[in-house]
């Protein structure tokens, strides 16, 4: 089994540099280019650590925005400053995918992670 890990990917708004220097955005977007080159493809993609950053709507569509050629199984797993009752929808919204991916709910522990299919 092959396996990806992307972490705290920090995406904001469109056109806003994290720490007015790092375009994550951009980032985000060369290394989804370089796993759509692979060969074999990964069968699972780990998304770890703080996928946006201040947590607001648009942030999390623009980051569905860059992950929609995906067609790859993808666990998240965030860390996150924010309330897990304002996390759970905001990451309901990014499973929302161009692909329009089927999704399931798991729990492990006390934290809750969104599988995609």
């Amino acid at each position: 089994m092959l396996i990806a890990q992307i972490t705290d990917t920090h995406i904001r708004l469109p056109g806003r540099l994290a720490y007015r220097r790092v375009d994550t955005a951009a980032m985000l977007r060369t290394f989804v280019a370089e796993l759509l080159k692979l060969d074999p493809k990964p069968d699972l993609i780990v998304h770890t650590g703080d996928l946006v950053d201040f947590g607001e709507d648009a942030e999390y569509a623009h980051l569905r925005e860059i992950l929609a050629p995906l067609q790859t199984e993808m666990t998240r797993v965030p860390r996150s400053c924010l309330s897990p009752r304002r996390r759970l929808p905001a990451l309901c919204r990014v499973a929302r995918t161009a692909a329009d991916h089927r999704s399931r709910y798991a729990r492990t522990g006390s934290r809750r992670r969104r599988t995609l299919h």
